[in-house]
């Protein structure tokens, strides 16, 4: 166990940094993939086409040929607008699927910690170092702190006899310091479900 307290502590908070910056570069690539104002036929450029085209309409009202180009120009944009306005949903769709996959990698994390929690707490028990099942979690919740900041306890338990064993506690970093798992006992996360919109609705 060749492993320093302080340099693993330093290390799990800038993998949590680097993950969340990933995540996040990863969301803003695909949001520009489809808002590219840059782009000749970007929103931007068609909306000014349209104001264009209105002004013009402005001078020269009952022309056919300047209603024509502005209906053309407002019909361009509503195309425009509709398919990015597709193309958002799949980003949003493709997110929310990247994000159920991440919190069940996540809970898999947990429980196979919590489970090597128990295994190494019996091996305290008989004396047994168990150095490779120190390792095997020490690598899992290096894997945990990609998606999330945490705090690592780790404190000794009585068993009785004024005996005691190595308990191990991760917690959120945060205001709310959730438990994750505490020695043999865990938790799995899950997604809060937005409320559906009623189109029947009526607040009046």
């Amino acid at each position: 166990q060749l492993r320093d307290p302080y340099l693993d502590i330093r290390f799990r908070k800038e993998m949590s940094s680097v993950g969340s910056t990933d995540s996040t570069l990863n969301v803003l690539d695909q949001l520009q993939s489809v808002i590219n104002n840059v782009d000749k036929k970007g929103i931007v450029t068609q909306l000014q086409d349209l104001l264009g085209n209105i002004r013009k309409l402005g001078s020269h009202v009952g022309e056919q040929e300047f209603e024509t180009l502005m209906r053309e120009s407002a019909q361009d944009l509503c195309t425009l607008l509709n398919t990015s306005a597709s193309k958002l949903q799949q980003v949003y769709d493709n997110i929310r699927q990247k994000y159920n996959e991440d919190i069940q990698d996540t809970n898999n994390v947990l429980q196979k910690i919590q489970e090597l929690n128990q295994q190494i707490r019996i091996a305290d028990i008989n004396g047994d170092a168990a150095l490779e099942l120190r390792d095997q979690r020490n690598t899992l919740i290096d894997e945990l702190s990609q998606y999330m900041k945490i705090d690592v306890i780790y404190s000794q338990e009585p068993i009785g006899a004024g005996k005691y064993v190595q308990k191990l506690t991760i917690k959120l970093a945060d205001d709310s310091q959730t438990t994750l798992v505490d020695g043999n006992y865990g938790t799995q996360l899950s997604i809060r479900q937005e409320p559906e919109l009623n189109p029947n609705y009526d607040p009046n």
